[in-house]
């Protein structure tokens, strides 16, 4: 099936004989963004196939770690929510990397070259790998924990209880196989929503100290599964912020209508912020305060950089959009004085302060989008 759709792909490249036309050549195997896949029966396929074995690999796991027991819901101990958690872990993993596999063979790719190329290919690769493995074990978790919740000391035989691991696996490998397909910059934007969603909300849920809020948002990273999973967060966010710089960048300068930009100064401050943002989950707030709210300053001065510079530096963005960046752009700036004159607390302040910061990040992202898929209409036509 891979080699038909090769052929076809090249077949399309060429142009008919006797119109004197030229192919494009494609872009280099380093540099080009893994577009995505469009809508297919070999992607579905594909999918299906790997939430069947998915399904039976859980469902098999099930039974075997059930064998001849009545399990609760979900548990410290052993539960079906602990086993499913790591049955979907896996299917993600499997799925999601046989999927990635399958795009990059379709596309025709051949191995980077360079030190750097063979670098950000590794660092793409681990850090989408991380975010579906992340995403998955929120989902997961918070589904069997609400069950727990709504059924209160219920346990459950073997049959249902396995077939529930069963469900939840295949459901997970299904979903990262069609995810693995989809290389965009808005499905990493949309995939890099889920993940600091679910990522704060899960710290803020697990947090030891009920009043954590009191002193600042950096101290959900101080310890325990609640700083496991908000320095986590952060981590795998820098990396897949990274990644958007490269695809990003590279679809602004294929795209005619913003090919003459400075994409470059866009690329280093989006790569500076998602190094940072990294580094800042790299080192908590209780490790070295100094240095970890140094990287979390660095991270929004660059996104704040960015505000500024990207609507100038990108042409056929619309004015709608820098009006959006000047209004996003003041909402730091009021929310440090509100916190100067006592009339917000520094927690609000760094909340208000990363929406704003997250929010033009999105809409940077799908207005680019738009503006390069409107010409790719025109040009179409």
């Amino acid at each position: 099936m891979t080699e038909e759709i090769e052929q076809r792909e090249t077949a399309a490249s060429v142009p008919p004989s006797g119109t004197g036309s030229t192919a494009i050549d494609p872009a280099p195997a380093d540099t080009a963004p893994l577009d995505r896949v469009a809508p297919s029966p070999l992607v579905e396929s594909r999918a299906l196939w790997a939430g069947g074995g998915s399904g039976v690999l859980g469902l098999l796991v099930g039974l075997i770690a059930f064998w001849n027991k009545d399990v609760p819901m979900f548990d410290r101990d052993l539960s079906i929510g602990v086993v499913a958690i790591l049955c979907c872990l896996v299917a993600t993993a499997a799925s999601y990397g046989w999927s990635l596999h399958a795009l990059w063979q379709s596309r025709g790719r051949t191995p980077a070259r360079g030190a750097g190329s063979v670098f950000r290919r590794v660092l793409a690769a681990i850090g989408l790998l991380l975010t579906h493995l992340a995403i998955t074990l929120f989902a997961t978790l918070g589904v069997f924990t609400l069950l727990a919740m709504s059924f209160r000391g219920l346990t459950l035989p073997l049959p249902h209880s396995a077939a529930l691991v069963g469900v939840a696996a295949m459901l997970a490998g299904y979903a990262s196989s069609l995810s693995g397909a989809d290389g965009s910059t808005m499905h990493l934007a949309t995939l890099l929503t889920m993940l600091m969603v679910g990522g704060v909300f899960t710290a803020m849920l697990t947090a030891p100290d009920p009043d954590w809020w009191i002193h600042h948002f950096s101290y959900l990273g101080g310890g325990g599964t609640s700083g496991l999973t908000f320095n986590g967060t952060l981590i795998v966010a820098g990396l897949v912020l990274i990644t958007l710089a490269d695809r990003l960048t590279n679809d602004l300068s294929r795209a005619p209508a913003t090919a003459g930009g400075r994409t470059t100064i866009v690329r280093t401050l989006l790569i500076v912020a998602g190094a940072c943002c990294a580094l800042t989950g790299f080192f908590p707030y209780d490790w070295y305060e100094p240095i970890h709210m140094a990287f979390a300053f660095t991270m929004m001065l660059s996104i704040a950089a960015l505000m500024v510079i990207a609507p100038r530096a990108i042409p056929g963005l619309p004015a709608s959009f820098r009006l959006a960046s000047l209004a996003l752009l003041a909402v730091p700036i009021v929310s440090v004085l509100l916190f100067l004159f006592h009339s917000f607390s520094w927690t609000g302040a760094e909340l208000v302060i990363a929406l704003g910061c997250f929010a033009w990040l999105v809409l940077f992202i799908r207005t680019t989008n738009a503006v390069i898929n409107e010409e790719s209409v025109r040009g179409a036509s």
